[in-house]
């Protein structure tokens, strides 16, 4: 589970937008793209509390927002001109298949940028049209005197348990406060499964930390093993990459060129963290996306009849459950790929086209006449070109049925059947 978001992936994203919004490309740039390529030559910002992330994101945006600004224009600039790790590919969708990677999915599928896992039941349910369970039904009110009788008795028990626990010196125990997840930290934790990079390098990081626990503190452990993460990412250089060519390259690059340098960060981390256990800091909940999506699932299973349900098939059983979903899936899979199709190299879906003709050839066919003479277009029917009377000196090419049938004068040929035509039509062609 990651417990960690990068604040400098906000800065970069919002300036690349701007940047590819301003230059009025033709799309061939994707924002995945220019965001990885600044991302690796900027430094990396990563946060696990509340008060580390108005840090970060206060330098990402105001005091390296001139680094930033270079970084985007020299990205676009170094992909226009070609990238060798560039080879248009982008990730899987099953890839990210997780709690964290779902949501910008789901956002996406019921059009709600502020959809969570903790909302996610009661739209299901409202979208498929399913009616809210009775209410419990209420308890005959007793009479006055039993009324009497049960309050006397509520309040001597009561009493007696107010003594007891006077007696043995505790205190009443006080309801755990319902923890959540801010908007503000939501949307920077899930930046990176809605446009599609990944950081190698907490991986690489993560493996290492894990390591070096196990290795030289297996009885102690680590207080706080996603601030020892941080911690080392944040001296570390980034490896982010959006395609199977940039994943490997980054990969082969943590695991030799870069090694060294993370399990030094990565020790420096653990012994951090385990001489400051206690910080006075309030850490960011992201281990609460888990959570929720954990109970989302439990309740989405009796909302959709599905014992069987994953976090693989949740986003087709939605749309089978779900008739308004399931009728503008269509729309809002091309509005996606119309709108991001720059980002993610999406090509929007077109309709094929419709022909209002009885008559006319399928849009899948093509006519082929004797002569050319028709003058057919894919949605149009086939249509002569000319019309020409019978003489003597012209010769009438008749189309028909796939069969094409010139004739000279008194003479006739016959040529093969084709696929195409069911109309007449004639041309003018000189007799020979």
């Amino acid at each position: 589970m990651v417990d960690f978001a990068n604040a400098m992936e906000y800065a970069v994203c919002r300036e690349a937008q701007a940047q590819l919004e301003a230059g009025r490309l033709d799309g061939t740039l994707r924002l995945a793209e220019v965001a990885a390529w600044a991302l690796n030559r900027l430094p990396a910002l990563y946060v696990t509390s509340g008060e580390g992330y108005r840090h970060h994101m206060d330098r990402a945006l105001n005091g390296l927002a001139t680094e930033v600004t270079e970084a985007v224009r020299r990205s676009v600039q170094a992909l226009q001109n070609g990238d060798p790790l560039r080879d248009g590919t982008v990730f899987d969708r099953a890839r990210f298949a997780t709690p964290r990677g779902m949501i910008p999915q789901l956002r996406r599928l019921f059009e709600r940028e502020s959809l969570s896992w903790r909302d996610l039941p009661k739209a299901v349910g409202f979208a498929a049209g399913k009616k809210a369970p009775p209410p419990l039904p209420q308890p005959v009110e007793p009479s006055p005197e039993r009324a009497y009788s049960w309050r006397v008795g509520a309040e001597v028990r009561m009493y007696l348990a107010r003594a007891k626990r006077k007696d043995a010196g505790a205190t009443r125990p006080t309801a755990a406060a319902k923890v959540e997840l801010a908007p503000e930290h939501l949307d920077l934790y899930v930046l990176q499964p809605q446009w599609g990079w990944i950081n190698l390098m907490e991986e690489a990081v993560t493996t290492a930390v894990e390591q070096i626990i196990a290795e030289e503190f297996p009885l102690e452990g680590c207080p706080n093993p996603a601030e020892a993460i941080a911690y080392a990412l944040n001296r570390l250089p980034s490896l982010y990459a959006t395609s199977i060519r940039g994943e490997a390259y980054s990969r082969q690059r943590a695991t030799q060129t870069l090694a060294r340098d993370i399990r030094i960060q990565a020790r420096s981390g653990v012994v951090r963290v385990r001489c400051y256990p206690k910080r006075a800091v309030t850490s960011i909940p992201f281990a609460v996306v888990a959570e929720e999506c954990t109970a989302a699932m439990a309740e989405l299973q009796g909302i959709l009849g599905r014992d069987d349900l994953t976090l693989g098939n949740l986003i087709p059983a939605i749309k089978e459950a779900c008739p308004p979903i399931r009728e503008k899936f269509h729309k809002a899979d091309l509005k996606e790929q119309g709108e991001q199709a720059w980002q993610r190299g999406d090509i929007p879906a077109r309709s094929p086209p419709t022909v209002s003709s009885k008559n006319s050839i399928p849009a899948t066919r093509t006519c082929v006449c004797a002569w050319g003479c028709c003058g057919w277009k894919r949605g149009n029917g086939c249509r002569p070109k000319r019309r020409f009377r019978r003489r003597s000196n012209w010769a009438a090419t008749t189309c028909g049925c796939g069969l094409a049938a010139p004739r000279f004068g008194s003479s006739s040929a016959i040529i093969p059947k084709r696929a195409g035509c069911t109309r007449t039509c004639w041309a003018g062609i000189p007799k020979t």
